[in-house]
């Protein structure tokens, strides 16, 4: 059995500037309990800050993509 992927194509339009404000607080908040935990002398996993960044980063490259997307029509 193989998955495949399935692009949907969606007229829903998208609040860019609200999700990446989410994602950029989420990231401070992660940053600064990571900081609480040094601080503590706890252990912090990381990979929540770096899942963090790449969801900021994605929202980043749609937000551009589908300005680009808008200017083409």
């Amino acid at each position: 059995m193989t998955l495949a992927t399935i692009a949907i194509e969606t007229t829903v339009e998208q609040d860019w500037h609200s999700r990446r404000a989410d994602a950029q607080a989420r990231l401070s908040e992660l940053r600064n309990a990571r900081g609480v935990a040094l601080l503590d002398g706890k252990t912090f996993d990381d990979r929540e800050i770096t899942k963090a960044e790449a969801e900021l980063d994605a929202i980043e490259v749609a937000q551009v993509e589908a300005t680009r997307r808008e200017r083409e029509q």
